[in-house]
């Protein structure tokens, strides 16, 4: 049989090492949520910045687009298709690529 104080030792090891396991679980999970709330927001007002520009003139090069919401121009690309799936790239005078959405079209 163990001593009392030596019982309490491993206890408190074993408490140390379960808090240990909970943390190294949860502080991963719980920085991806966060960091998924922010990138939603971002997303947003980007998509909000994209539709104010596009509806200001008809064409829109992906440079200027992507330069305007502070995103790369992939990234650019996806946000214009989750704005208007039907809006399409087209090619500038200038060999640029632009957009322009698909409601402009009709």
């Amino acid at each position: 049989m163990l001593p009392i104080a030596e019982l309490s030792l491993w206890a408190a090891a074993g408490v140390a090492v379960a808090s240990g396991l909970v943390s190294g679980f949860l502080s991963p999970l719980l920085l991806n949520l966060q960091t998924g709330r922010k990138q939603k927001k971002l997303d947003r007002s980007a998509r909000e910045m994209l539709l104010r520009k596009l509806e200001e003139r008809d064409i829109c090069s992906l440079e200027r687009l992507s330069r305007a919401t502070g995103t790369t121009e992939e990234d650019c690309k996806r946000l214009l298709r989750e704005l208007d799936p039907d809006g399409h790239g087209v090619r500038l005078k200038d060999g640029r690529e632009g957009w322009t959405l698909a409601r402009r079209d009709e």
